[in-house]
């Protein structure tokens, strides 16, 4: 289970809407064609939740026609793991909210500034992803001890479980949507078979523990398993998936505390190129650009690690990055010296 990057105490939720707005330069993978979207369909963004040290998440939309990005509202942060997504097709925030004990799922409105509360019977969510009218979660209950997938019906106000209700060894690791929002794309491992290498570690006095065998499979947004996209014997913690869904970049090591390598994975033929990106460290939070010309992720740079005058209280804040494959040419995109981003994902119009 994750945990935010700074620790905050529980407070009352304070809403506050910022309308600063912030332009990048127009580089390769903001000239985009808006070919492919119908009339008033929204063109393809990326919703950021970035927590700062006096306990408050900000919600920002960054627009990749153009390249601007926009601060949608600020919130306090008071989950385990701050988490949301702003819905420009609803002028929604789903987020994440602590009460009594356990985080759950709310919608803040950005035109009413009113919040409102989704679900009851959760304990803590990984991942939230908003697409028509439900809110897809990996999240683990109150009545389960492993992260599974929930679907909250926005029409009906009704959570749903993916797996048996006699299930809890099923597990989620990572979860992502294709770009054109028809399919989920979910990491799956057993938490029996993680309990178990974790024994048989500790009955060796081993230095490191060997993964839970991990299984990539495409689920359509109904629940119903359409294939299984890959599988490995290494730890998978990040998974992004080409528009096109020939292609896959995976983050992944074959030992569970070992450093984990960026591998683009062509399921097609099966073969792999390392992606070694230089100067950047701590790479996390990846998706593709629509274009399919590189990939979106958060990382720190390698000279603000070792320059303590940049460093905050829990370490150097992260940055925003655009990395494309044909140039291997790094762009940095949004930071902010007091702000950590902890999640982003692409919101399309398909959703």
């Amino acid at each position: 289970m994750r945990f935010k990057f700074w620790a905050i105490g529980i407070i009352m939720l304070v809403l506050i809407l910022n309308g600063c707005e912030q332009r990048s330069n127009n580089s390769s993978h903001t000239r985009l064609s808006l070919h492919g979207l119908e009339q008033n369909q929204m063109p393809p963004y990326l919703s950021l939740t970035a927590t700062d040290k006096t306990g408050h998440n900000h919600y920002y939309t960054y627009q990749i026609l153009g390249g601007s990005i926009k601060e949608a509202a600020v919130l306090k942060d008071t989950a385990q793991y701050p988490l949301g997504v702003v819905d420009l097709n609803k002028d929604d925030i789903f987020y994440a909210e602590r009460e009594a004990g356990s985080d759950q799922l709310f919608q803040y409105n950005m035109n009413t500034k009113q919040s409102m509360k989704l679900t009851s019977h959760l304990f803590a969510i990984n991942y939230m992803i908003p697409v028509k009218d439900q809110v897809l979660l990996a999240a683990a209950s109150q009545e389960k001890n492993s992260v599974q997938i929930y679907s909250f019906d926005l029409k009906n106000n009704k959570l749903v479980p993916w797996f048996s209700s006699s299930d809890d060894d099923t597990s989620v690791q990572t979860m992502a949507l294709d770009s054109l929002g028809k399919f989920l794309y979910v990491t799956l491992f057993s938490a029996d078979e993680r309990r178990m290498n974790v024994r048989a570690a500790e009955k060796a006095q081993a230095d490191d523990v060997v993964p839970a065998k991990h299984r990539v499979l495409k689920f359509d947004l109904k629940g119903n398993l359409i294939t299984e996209v890959l599988s490995s014997n290494d730890k998978i913690t990040e998974v992004a998936i080409s528009p096109d869904s020939k292609s896959v970049v995976i983050k992944s090591s074959d030992r569970v505390f070992k450093p984990r390598k960026l591998t683009l994975v062509d399921l097609r033929t099966k073969q792999e190129e390392p992606l070694k990106i230089t100067n950047i460290s701590s790479i996390d939070k990846i998706c593709f650009s629509p274009n399919n010309k590189g990939i979106y992720f958060t990382g720190v740079p390698k000279e603000e690690e070792k320059n303590t005058h940049s460093v905050t209280e829990a370490g150097p804040p992260n940055q925003l990055y655009y990395y494309e494959f044909k140039t291997k040419k790094l762009e940095k995109l949004f930071s902010k010296p007091d702000q950590y981003i902890n999640n982003f994902i692409l919101m399309s119009a398909g959703q």
